[in-house]
C-alpha cells in the first residue's frame, strides 16, 4: 500500500516537473517571438470566430428558407403540425372545419387555408408533397404570387429534380405517387 501510494506520488511528481519545463519554455517562446505568438493567437480567435458564425447561421438557415417561401409563394402566420403514427407515411391531419367555426368572428385570424406537407413514395423514392387547394388561396388572397395553373383531378407538379430520378422524359402521362393520408 506504502509502495503504491509512494509510485503515484513520484509519478505526480514527474508529471508536474514536465508540465513546469513545459510552460517555462512556451514562456520563453512567447518572450523571444511575440510575434508569432500574436499570429498563432489571433488565427486561432480568427477560425474559432469563423466556426461560431458559421454554426449561428446553420441555426438560423430554416427561418431565411421560410422567408423566401414566403415572399415567392404565399403568406402564413401561423403553422399547426399534428403527430405522425410513427411509421412516416401516415398523418394525423388536423380539423379544418372545427378552426373555422372557431375562429369565424376572430379579429386576429383573416382567413384559414389549409395547406398538407405529406410523405409520398414515388417508386423507390421517398419525398414531401404539398397538398393545397390553389383555387382557394387565389380567392382568398393568400398565395398570390403562386404564379402556376389550377391543376384538374389526378394532376400534380413534381420537382425536375423528382422527374429525373424517375426517368421522366416529358412524353410520360403517368406517375405513381403513394400517400396513405386519415382524417384529412
Amino acid at each position: 500500500m506504502e509502495e503504491t501510494q509512494y509510485l503515484l506520488k513520484q509519478r505526480l511528481k514527474e508529471i508536474l516537473d514536465t508540465l513546469k519545463i513545459f510552460f517555462k519554455f512556451l514562456i520563453t517562446d512567447i518572450q523571444r517571438k511575440p510575434r508569432t505568438f500574436t499570429i498563432g493567437l489571433t488565427s486561432i480567435f480568427l477560425v474559432v470566430g469563423f466556426l461560431v458564425l458559421l454554426s449561428s447561421l446553420l441555426d438560423i438557415t430554416p427561418i431565411i428558407f421560410m422567408k423566401l417561401a414566403e415572399d415567392q409563394n404565399g403568406q402564413f402566420d401561423l403553422t399547426f403540425t399534428p403527430t405522425s403514427d410513427g411509421d412516416n407515411t401516415t398523418i394525423n391531419a388536423l380539423n379544418l372545419t372545427d378552426f373555422q367555426n372557431k375562429l369565424q368572428n376572430s379579429s386576429v385570424a383573416q382567413t384559414i387555408v389549409p395547406r398538407w406537407i405529406v410523405p409520398v413514395n414515388v417508386s423507390e423514392y421517398r419525398a414531401y408533397g404539398i397538398v393545397l387547394d390553389s383555387s382557394k388561396e387565389k380567392t382568398q388572397g393568400v398565395g398570390d404570387r403562386l404564379d402556376v395553373p389550377n391543376l384538374g383531378p389526378l394532376e400534380c407538379w413534381i420537382s425536375k429534380s423528382l422527374a429525373e430520378l424517375t426517368n421522366l422524359d416529358g412524353q410520360s402521362n403517368f406517375l405513381f405517387l403513394n400517400m396513405n393520408i386519415t382524417n384529412l
